[in-house]
């Protein structure tokens, strides 16, 4: 039976979990997903990244060993520690490139009782028909986005326009300035797009003291 908002037991079980802990569960329900790819970083506000070393982590690794694990605990504490978009699909190799991404996104809007309806509003409009619903993330000051189906490649810039396009533009009168109330971080998609890949933080390091927990499903 489905819970009252319309969303599987299976889904509304995950209610608490980590970003890790989510991620496991959505690349589990994607068998083409052959490996993965984490991203250890030093976050530098208003300072791209471009230099950041992907680990390729093989599907069995991920979803079973203890591999990200021992990444994180290898990974110096100024550090954290990120699950790229990136994915390699069935029959590719890390040195191939990526296929496909996982649909990830840093948001601005901050946390607050009404953000969560908000955003799957937005969402609902610009991001679900496309690339599918997903999993809302708290964090430090807001929410990451994680999707739970991949989508190709030469979707990406697709993906981040549509982010981008989810911001409330709000005119209160005539002659009045316009309200944008946007809900990605438009300074995170720009250095994700001279990346390649979005990504979501899976450790609680430096100064990001919360450990990233799913608070909503959209």
């Amino acid at each position: 039976m489905a819970a009252e908002d319309g969303f599987s037991p299976e889904l509304e079980a995950l209610r608490g979990a980590t970003t890790l802990e989510v991620a496991r569960f959505v690349i589990g329900n994607l068998p083409q997903v052959s490996y993965v790819a984490l991203r250890p970083y030093v976050y530098v506000p208003n300072t791209p990244s471009g230099d950041e070393q992907q680990i390729p982590v093989s599907r069995e690794d991920f979803l079973h060993g203890s591999t990200v694990e021992d990444i994180i605990a290898g990974t110096p504490e100024d550090y954290n520690v990120a699950l790229d978009s990136r994915l390699w699909l069935e029959g590719q190799e890390p040195g191939e490139e990526p296929a496909a991404h996982l649909p990830m996104m840093d948001l601005s809007v901050p946390k607050s009782p009404y953000a969560v309806d908000f955003v799957r509003e937005r969402f609902g409009i610009e991001i679900l028909p496309e690339f599918g619903g997903g999993f809302l993330i708290e964090t430090n000051k807001s929410y990451h986005f994680l999707g739970r189906q991949l989508f190709p490649a030469s979707r990406y810039l697709n993906f981040t326009s549509r982010m981008l396009r989810a911001a409330q533009v709000t005119q209160v009168h005539k002659g009045v300035e316009r309200i944008h109330t946007h809900i990605a971080d438009y300074r995170y998609i720009s250095y994700s797009l001279e990346r390649g890949s979005t990504g979501l933080r899976l450790t609680a390091r430096a100064d990001k003291v919360v450990e990233p927990r799913v608070v909503g499903i959209i």
